[in-house]
């Protein structure tokens, strides 16, 4: 059963889906896709105002997903709304970009949210693999900031670590486990290389 276990998710980490993470807007990849979006010239409909009324009062996080899957622009909050869930960072330096979300998974929003960095609060969702801001490099980097000298085991290049989070990428009936839970590893055995993993929402024993 713990052979079984880690297996899934040492496939999960050679992907690149382990992850220690923040709430991020993958924005890089859609920017010129953004700047084409149609605007639209005439006044509102009725059920255009409706709407618009209806994610005013929404998650501005879910309701922007739902706009760039549509193909239409950004809804901001207002300048210096202590209430919003959503804010946009425009960089097109991807050095930059790096830093920033380093620094917003580290210090920013654990200190805006009252959470710890490590929290399952928190993500980071990238659009790619490879390169500076791609889910490898971040991964690595993050792991190194906020979980650095935690207990773990090596394989290969890459170490997995006590408290690193992992997102589960197969479902598993069984386990009552899911495709995009995220969890944390709260053991290690280095002597078989095995793993021993938490999730916040499992009925039945770790795994």
């Amino acid at each position: 059963m713990i052979l079984t276990c880690f297996l899934e998710w040492l496939t999960a980490i050679m992907q690149g889906l382990i992850a220690i993470a923040t709430i991020a807007l993958a924005y890089i990849a859609w920017r010129s896709f953004l700047r084409e979006a149609p605007q639209k010239t005439t006044p509102p409909s009725t059920e255009e105002s409706e709407t618009k009324e209806v994610e005013e009062k929404e998650s501005l996080i879910v309701v922007n997903a739902h706009r760039v899957n549509s193909g239409e622009k950004l809804v901001f909050p207002e300048k210096g709304d202590p209430d919003s869930d959503f804010y946009f960072i425009n960089n097109d330096d991807e050095k930059k970009a790096f830093q920033t979300i380093l620094t917003l998974c580290s210090e920013r929003i654990p200190k805006k949210f009252d959470l710890h960095p490590l929290s399952p609060e928190i993500q980071v969702i990238s659009p790619m693999y490879r390169g500076l801001v791609g889910v490898d490099s971040l991964n690595a980097e993050l792991q190194k900031r906020l979980n650095p000298s935690q207990d773990g085991i090596k394989l290969g290049s890459r170490e997995i670590r006590i408290q690193d989070k992992v997102m589960q990428i197969k479902n598993n009936y069984e386990k009552e486990i899911f495709n995009g839970d995220i969890g944390s590893v709260v053991g290690v055995d280095k002597s078989v290389l095995s793993t021993r993993i938490t999730f916040p929402f499992q009925k039945k024993r770790p795994c």
